[in-house]
């Protein structure tokens, strides 16, 4: 199961965004049933409207591949300033959680050499675990969907992952800007080799910003003016160009 919801329910905001996949693992210390599956490959998408902020780019750095050493065990180095949210991991092997954060990947310099990338890094270093997984983040050519997936994660058990992107007005992400019902989809593999299952989450807009009302959806008109102050030929003059 998955869940997602935003730091609230008001429209056109800038967001944090509270993600946990939840694995149940009851039976996983069992030892005479079957565990559960560990997972292998996860795809989230995000709903329509949900988009990427630009007002969190002020400030914010990359955590390099060099940084970031996904194929070493070593500490990673990501800036601080790369932050996008937390991150904690329930595992039934371990007595305590995984912790650590999601950074930003550098523009087309990560592994998928792609515009948007992230990190995950955890551990526990009471029992020396450390773990370092890539997400590719992809937007849907039709929908404009923010799509994130993990694939070929660590075949261990975890009870549940979650991660939480940082909010107030820097947030990474903003609300839909319309009232309504607003649904994440998901695409979860067993590293069993058995079909992927396909939980979803809900969540409500129900104001616009600052508890406005509902905005009705707006046409794209565009408007464009431009000219000079200074109507007399062959003289100097300021241009201006509004859009």
């Amino acid at each position: 199961g998955i869940s997602v919801t935003p730091d609230g329910t008001q429209g056109s905001t800038a967001t944090g965004l509270n993600v946990d996949l939840h694995i149940p693992q009851e039976s996983t210390l069992n030892p005479v049933g079957l565990s559960e599956a560990d997972v292998k490959n996860t795809k989230v998408t995000l709903p329509a409207g949900v988009q990427i902020s630009p007002s969190a780019a002020d400030g914010l750095l990359a955590c390099s591949e060099e940084q970031i050493g996904l194929h070493s065990a070593d500490v990673s180095s990501c800036p601080d300033a790369s932050k996008i949210g937390k991150v904690e991991i329930e595992t039934p092997v371990l007595a305590e959680p995984l912790t650590g954060a999601a950074y930003l990947a550098a523009q087309n310099a990560n592994p998928f050499g792609s515009l948007v990338a992230m990190y995950v890094v955890a551990e526990n270093r009471r029992y020396g675990v450390r773990i370092k997984v890539a997400g590719q983040i992809t937007l849907d050519p039709v929908t404009g969907q923010v799509v994130t997936t993990f694939n070929e994660t660590p075949a261990l058990p975890f009870g549940d992952f979650k991660l939480d992107f940082f909010g107030t007005s820097r947030a990474p992400l903003t609300t839909p800007p319309l009232c309504g019902t607003y649904s994440t989809e998901t695409a979860i593999e067993p590293w069993s080799g058995t079909p992927a299952v396909n939980p979803a989450s809900s969540f409500q807009i129900t104001s616009g910003p600052g508890g406005a009302p509902c905005a009705n959806p707006q046409p794209f008109t565009p408007g464009f003016e431009s000219g000079s102050t200074n109507l007399q030929a062959g003289a100097f003059t300021p241009f201006t160009v509004t859009m």
